[in-house]
């Protein structure tokens, strides 16, 4: 029976404790921030920035088709990258301060009419 290509694995190919913790803390920190976000986006929307509920799941449905689609076009961008730090690695570099003000902007709610605070969750939300 074939191993389905998985290589075999020996001890020395084994991560050691300390990078273990660090792909853990990692991952962490992204369950926290992403857990804040699906548990509190809808209360903030419709009671913070006053949007609509019929609105807001407007706006996360449209977002996770837009999601799907742009997962499947980054995973081709990812495949395509040729760099000595490896292939999702320049990414997750390059993504780290953008990521943490779009988390700060997914927040706030800026003065605007209705339709501006729907624009804007919008985009700040995808």
């Amino acid at each position: 029976m074939g191993n389905f290509g998985f290589k075999n694995v020996s001890k020395r190919d084994k991560i050691d404790l300390m990078e273990y913790l660090c792909y853990g803390l990692g991952d962490f920190s992204f369950c926290f921030i992403y857990g804040a976000i699906g548990s509190y986006i809808v209360y903030f929307y419709t009671d913070v920035a006053c949007i609509s509920a019929a609105v807001v799941g407007t706006i996360l449905l449209f977002s996770k088709i837009f999601d799907g689609i742009s997962d499947m076009l980054m995973g081709f961008i990812i495949e395509n990258v040729h760099s000595p730090l490896g292939k999702a690695r320049p990414w997750l570099l390059w993504m780290v301060i953008p990521y943490c003000i779009g988390c700060v902007l997914l927040f706030t709610v800026p003065n605007f009419s209705e339709t501006g605070k729907i624009i804007y969750a919008f985009l700040s939300y995808t």
